[in-house]
């Protein structure tokens, strides 16, 4: 495991997302053996991957298998600080597109669900906290 901070970022387009990663080749490696080619793409200007959301739960188990931690730095950028807690359990932010969104709690909670190997109660339920409060805002 390389310790270092992973993120998720919305990507321009709402069928992709950008990660931001510290240089790993066995990440590397993963990646390109679980996504397919055409999607996934590395960003060579900002030195970041983007992944198809449709393989967003495999990025997240690989990102999670590779780095001690997943993070984002959402909370020195925004006023409105429980808004951002949110956001940041699902290592998003408050700007992306609400399919993203939507995938990437879909896939947090495959990876984190109690009932898979490794999941915890507690972080599944901090998920669903999150993405119900989240989820309000889409109804505004």
């Amino acid at each position: 495991m390389v310790k270092g901070i992973a993120q998720i970022l919305p990507s321009d387009s709402d069928d992709w997302v950008r990660l931001k990663t510290p240089y790993d080749p066995t990440f590397v490696e993963k990646l390109k053996k679980s996504v397919d080619w055409k999607k996934r793409c590395w960003n060579k200007q900002n030195k970041e991957w983007q992944v198809h959301i449709d393989f967003l739960d495999v990025a997240i188990r690989i990102m999670s298998e590779c780095y001690d931690d997943v993070v984002s730095e959402l909370s020195q950028h925004h006023e409105d600080i429980s808004a951002c807690d949110d956001y940041e359990v699902l290592y998003m932010l408050p700007n992306a597109p609400k399919k993203v969104i939507i995938a990437v709690y879909k896939c947090l909670a495959k990876v984190y669900h109690p009932d898979v190997p490794g999941g915890s109660s507690a972080k599944m339920s901090k998920l669903n906290e999150a993405y119900s409060n989240i989820k309000k805002n889409f109804r505004k």
